[in-house]
């Protein structure tokens, strides 16, 4: 498949403060007070959801996303809402819905769901992709890239994971293959790889990681001393005995089998950085959010993590402010870093902590 591999990106985001001030009124939280802090007792049962959740086997479950102007969350049955400035149908309703006090119902029986900058893909707990969004770059079926869909498209089956960057996706099946579709007029998947147990997305491109912990690469933007121009049409690979990765582009973190996690690409001053470890003992990481294995949330952004809240499972970043789940299922936004001027918000307290994350935590506690 022909990959695009021009940065396009049509941002239609408007600065309003408003829209944000309007956010926080109402269930301001002291952060000093109320955020939820570590502690050394051992973890509670899983929020029980109403009814026994089943994922088909080998799906990578993940409760919470943002494409930066929306979010999304799990609830505890599996429903996914969304809320947000709504562009192109990210969130499956026809207006905006700037605040959590708005969010509306997506679709039921979730797994996981990944956000882009142009489509949402929601994964199912039977391993059945949907889409919502934009028509554009052939991103979801039946869609001209002037045509929005707000009902969920079916997209494919036996799928564990999905990725998404701002003008192609791919799936990785139960079977080990990834299928790879976008940057075209027309939804055309087709299988770029086998024996591929992770994958991920930035901007520009996505990640892929094999069996044998081998990193593949395919896109522009890319995290090696390189022409900033250069493109990759098809996977290569970059780095070997990893587990996982993330990305903005021209920065990568790599996590290795003794959950260190490592940083390469284009760092503090834009000069490249080789190789280097970083941090230890880390449990979840996107491209500027960590969580160590004490359930302390850290901001990535600069050469030196800093701390921001305790007692978190994941998180993820977005226009409004961090969005945390914490290991009680309840769910926060915490104001961007550097932002002192607000406190961390409560949203709720029945989002969906996954089961097996709970097995994982009890494991490394006595490791």
């Amino acid at each position: 498949m022909k990959l695009h591999c021009r940065l396009n990106r049509l941002w239609c985001i408007l600065p309003m403060c408003a829209f944000i001030a309007a956010f926080f009124i109402g269930c301001t939280i002291s952060r000093s007070d109320s955020v939820p802090s570590s502690s050394s007792e051992p973890l509670p049962a899983a929020t029980p959801a109403p009814t026994p959740r089943t994922l088909m086997e080998g799906i990578a479950p993940m409760p919470i996303a943002s494409s930066y102007i929306t979010y999304y969350a799990i609830q505890t049955d599996g429903t996914l809402i969304g809320w947000g400035e709504n562009l192109r149908g990210l969130i499956n309703y026809p207006d905006s819905l700037p605040s959590y006090e708005g969010a509306v119902v997506m679709m039921e029986d979730v797994a996981a769901v990944y956000a882009g900058d142009w489509v949402t893909l929601i994964l199912c707990s039977d391993g059945t992709l949907w889409g919502v969004g934009s028509g554009l770059f052939g991103l979801l079926p039946e869609r001209a890239a002037s045509q929005d869909a707000y009902d969920p498209l079916f997209l494919m089956s036996d799928v564990v994971m999905a990725a998404v960057s701002s003008e192609s996706a791919c799936a990785l099946r139960s079977d080990g293959t990834v299928w790879s579709w976008g940057g075209s007029e027309g939804f055309q998947p087709e299988q770029i790889l086998e024996g591929i147990v992770k994958i991920a997305a930035y901007s520009s491109g996505h990640y892929a990681l094999d069996i044998d912990g081998t990193l593949y690469i395919w896109g522009s933007l890319l995290p090696l001393e390189v022409d900033r121009n250069e493109c990759w049409l098809t996977p290569q690979p970059i780095l070997e005995g990893v587990t996982d990765m993330a990305s903005t582009g021209r920065r990568l973190l790599v996590q290795k089998g003794d959950s260190s996690l490592w940083r390469m690409g284009w760092w503090e001053g834009y000069q490249y950085q080789p190789l280097e470890k970083w941090m230890d003992n880390v449990v979840y990481f996107t491209a500027d959010l960590a969580v160590t294995g004490d359930h302390t949330l850290w901001y990535l952004a600069s050469d030196t993590p800093s701390m921001i809240m305790n007692n978190v499972a994941c998180a993820v970043n977005g226009e409004q402010g961090i969005l945390a789940l914490d290991w009680d299922g309840g769910l926060w936004l915490h104001p961007q870093e550097g932002d002192d001027s607000a406190d961390a918000v409560h949203l709720c307290d029945d989002i969906w902590v996954p089961e097996s994350w709970y097995s994982q935590q009890q494991s490394r506690n006595t490791d």
